[in-house]
């Protein structure tokens, strides 16, 4: 039967301060028998863990700037899906010639961004 990660550590966490409390080398050996017999771990590593307290699980971090372009994220897959879904290493190329094309007076306000993706995607959409 596998544990869940969550109840694993919890487990961990109980172990390692029961080995550290223990005063024999007996009841070091049956704690350590224990976590091989609950966790399959190999003998050497479970001596490891319990020794070495597990960091708690840290927060997942939160993207501290929005994305560049995810307003060309349209026109850029209209132009993956007509290349016929290329991987990114034949996309990229195409897609920085279409984004050196001169732009259009419809997307002088999007010339802020300079050379971008943002021209790409009015571009092809002045097209339609």
């Amino acid at each position: 039967m596998r544990m869940s990660l969550n109840s694993r550590r919890e487990y961990l966490n109980n172990m390692h301060q029961r080995y550290s409390q223990a005063a024999s080398r007996t009841e070091k050996s049956q704690i350590i028998d224990e976590v091989v017999k609950m966790l399959g771990y190999n003998r050497k590593y479970a001596i490891y863990v319990l020794n070495n307290p597990i960091p708690a699980k840290k927060p997942a971090k939160k993207r501290s700037k929005p994305l560049k372009y995810l307003e060309a994220f349209p026109a850029i897959q209209l132009v993956w899906e007509a290349l016929d879904y290329p991987c990114a290493e034949r996309l990229h190329p195409v897609l920085l010639r279409l984004s050196s094309w001169p732009s259009t007076e419809s997307s002088s306000s999007l010339l802020r961004y300079g050379n971008s993706w943002l021209e790409l995607a009015a571009l092809l959409w002045l097209e339609e």
